[in-house]
Formats: C-alpha cells, sequence, structure tokens
C-alpha cells in the first residue's frame, strides 16, 4: 500500500505541474480542459476516484511527511470531497457549470498556483522516496 501511496502522490505532483505549465503556456486549453470536469456521469466517478486515490495516498503518507498535518486535512478533505461528488453527481455539474465560467479569467493564476503545489509535494515527497521513513 505505501509504495502505491508514493506512486500515486509523485503522480499528483507530476499532474500539478504539468497543468501549471500548460495553464502557463496556453490559457484557452487549459480552461477547456477544467470545463470537461463533472460533464457526464463518468467523469464525475474518474474524478472522485482520482480523488480517494489522492487523499488515501496522502493519508497514509502523511506519518512519514514533515507537514504531517497539512497531508492528512487535504487527504481527508478529497476523500470527503469525493464522496460528496458520487453521491451527488448533478450539484457538483451544476456547480462546476457555475465555477469554471467564473474562474476562467484567472488561468494563469491558477497555473502559478498548481505549479507552485506540484514542486512542493514533489519535494516534500523526494526524501521518502530516495531515503525512506524518516520520524518526524
Amino acid at each position: 500500500m505505501r509504495a502505491f501511496a508514493i506512486i500515486v502522490t509523485f503522480g499528483f505532483a507530476a499532474y500539478l505541474i504539468l497543468l501549471g505549465l500548460v495553464a502557463l503556456a496556453d490559457p484557452p486549453r487549459t480552461f477547456n480542459f477544467l470545463r470537461k470536469f463533472a460533464q457526464t456521469r463518468t467523469a464525475n466517478a474518474f474524478e472522485a476516484a482520482c480523488r480517494i486515490a489522492v487523499g488515501l495516498s496522502f493519508v497514509t503518507l502523511a506519518q512519514d511527511l514533515p507537514i504531517r498535518l497539512a497531508f492528512l486535512i487535504f487527504g481527508w478533505v478529497l476523500i470527503i470531497s469525493a464522496i460528496a461528488m458520487l453521491a451527488l453527481p448533478d450539484l457538483h455539474r451544476r456547480f462546476a457549470d457555475r465555477a469554471v465560467p467564473a474562474v476562467g479569467r484567472f488561468i494563469r493564476p491558477i497555473g502559478i498556483v498548481s505549479l507552485a503545489a506540484g514542486c512542493l509535494i514533489a519535494i516534500v515527497l523526494w526524501p521518502l522516496i530516495a531515503f525512506g521513513p524518516t520520524p518526524y
């Protein structure tokens, strides 16, 4: 489970970095990508499954990371929000229909935050990958 959690968390960091780079280089493409979230039940279920996988990975690895509380809180937020998305897919779609156009003008700042968050996760995770668990 631990190795899987490391792979999922590092994959999530890579996703955030890539999303950030694309958002900075091609904001319209990023906006179109974000618009597709929650538009179908399949997309909703896929997003929820990804959130659960990342959330469980964060919670699993939190004890071995220097910012344990942040990983625990964010992990549980992802898990709980994914359960809500699965239970209320129509509400999630309506929320996305309103939220995504509203944030369309903030794609570049979103890209910067995404890039920074991905780098932070990768940096925090790297010693765990390279050297194994370190007690904090």
